[in-house]
């Protein structure tokens, strides 16, 4: 590591962004470069993960929490959204499996249930069809989806 090459107060300033939110490596590489960060980036990313304002699978752990509780996302976008971020696929698991199945499914089933009060289709047939398409693009997994349209009808 490097440290020479590293600007004080860009590590400082950086420390700080960290400080408030969760921040993976790619985060704050795009936050530098937006900066116009002209020294050694890797370096200064490198000395935030050892100092641990940046850890993956703490930033992982976040994201699952957040995506789930506000934005009532499903596993399968959180997974694409956390591969987009390049976090490796152990700290996506890990972060997924702490979500219990119960609460998972308890998501999913007022999802639908929200948004079958929003449709207009009177075919039942139909009905199902877009709520699946509806749970699909949330990115809930398609077994549970059905599971939980045949108990709701």
């Amino acid at each position: 590591m490097q440290k020479a090459n590293i600007d004080k107060a860009m590590l400082d300033r950086m420390r700080q962004v960290c400080s408030k939110s969760e921040k993976c490596t790619r985060d704050i590489a795009e936050k530098l470069k937006k900066l116009d960060y002209e020294g050694d980036a890797e370096s200064l990313i490198e000395t935030l993960v050892v100092e641990g304002f940046i850890n993956e699978t703490r930033y992982a752990q976040s994201v699952v929490n957040d995506k789930l509780k506000f934005s009532r996302w499903g596993k399968a976008k959180i997974r694409y959204f956390l591969k987009g971020k390049g976090i490796n696929s152990y700290a996506i698991d890990d972060a997924l499996n702490t979500v219990s199945e119960p609460d998972y499914e308890m998501i999913i089933q007022k999802e639908l249930e929200k948004k079958l009060r929003t449709l207009k289709e009177t075919d039942k047939t139909r009905r199902k069809q877009k709520l699946l398409a509806f749970a699909m693009q949330r990115g809930y997994s398609p077994e549970i989806v059905y599971r939980i349209l045949n108990d709701i009808g």
